[in-house]
């Protein structure tokens, strides 16, 4: 018998910007860092804009199916 086992999608990730539609002026760069401990998931995306200007959130997540609801930033 096999065990199944579970994505883990910890890591730094960089958005593809060419690859990218957003509305608006696009960032310079955004960054996005995941810690994947299941059942936690903590997602901060940090975005720096073509004016040198940054800022960062962080969300949550419950992957067991609880509901999640994220109300800070920082």
């Amino acid at each position: 018998m096999t065990s199944l086992s579970h994505p883990d999608f910890s890591g730094l990730w960089q958005m593809d910007l060419e690859k990218t539609t957003l509305r608006g002026e696009p960032p310079s760069r955004v960054l996005m860092k995941i810690e994947h401990t299941a059942p936690e998931l903590i997602q901060e995306t940090h975005v720096t804009r073509k004016n040198g200007t940054e800022s960062s959130l962080v969300f949550r997540y419950d992957t067991s199916g609880t509901e999640t609801v994220n109300t800070q930033v920082r």
